[in-house]
């Protein structure tokens, strides 16, 4: 080793001879258990509000189709103009569909919210011959 380098080590090290050991640095361990509760609760939060939604638009759809199947009839609907009749027909149709999308992606938040949380937790199932059994802890 030339001296150029010993004196690079020698600074590097603050000055300590080269067979003391380092101090050790400081390393936080990360959590034993997956954090996936604060995901699996937004997850949650996110299916309620996709699901009051989903609710708002299925009454919307349902208040227009029962406001058309209400019309009095004799033959012919005589009560509203053909464009109204067209108009409430969409916006009940356009309704119902928006809500069972709503409620399409208020039932995948619920499931994945169920998956994080399940995940999340120290808990374990296990199957055998004689059935399924829970063990570990659910906070």
């Amino acid at each position: 080793m030339t001296l150029k380098w010993a004196l690079f080590l020698a600074a590097l090290v603050g000055g300590r001879a080269l067979a003391e050991p380092l101090p050790k640095s400081v390393v936080t361990e990360p959590p034993a258990e997956p954090r996936l509760r604060p995901a699996a609760y937004m997850s949650f939060v996110l299916a309620a509000a996709g699901a009051g939604t989903a609710g708002y638009f299925a009454v919307q759809s349902n208040n227009a189709r029962a406001a058309l199947l209400s019309l009095p009839r004799q033959g012919v609907v005589t009560s509203i103009s053909q464009g109204q009749a067209l108009k409430d027909y969409n916006t009940a149709t356009q309704n119902g569909q928006i809500a069972a999308a709503l409620m399409g992606g208020a039932a995948a938040f619920a499931g994945l919210g169920a998956v994080l949380w399940w995940y999340g937790s120290k808990a374990t199932i296990q199957v055998g011959p004689n059935g399924v059994s829970l063990t570990g802890t659910l906070p």
